[in-house]
């Protein structure tokens, strides 16, 4: 966490619920944000069956939102 450059007192699970917040803003589809974040049973079968190195999109997308967090001097999470 520290080597992102997030701050200890956020947790996992927020930190989760904003990037997924994040993607949605994106126009991002369910079915991205689920692959990417393996939050559904149909994820597993993805997981299993296909690559999982495919979320080159959704990791451009969150790249993006840290670049522009960056850029902005926002410093905090926000949900």
């Amino acid at each position: 966490m520290n080597n992102a450059g997030i701050d200890k007192k956020f947790s996992i699970t927020t930190i989760r619920k904003v990037a997924m917040s994040a993607m949605q803003n994106k126009d991002k589809t369910k079915i991205e944000i689920d692959r990417w974040s393996r939050h559904s049973e149909s994820a597993d079968t993805v997981r299993e069956n296909y690559d999982v190195n495919s979320n080159d999109c959704i990791r451009k997308a969150l790249s993006e939102c840290d670049s522009a967090r960056e850029d902005s001097g926002v410093s905090e999470l926000r949900e």
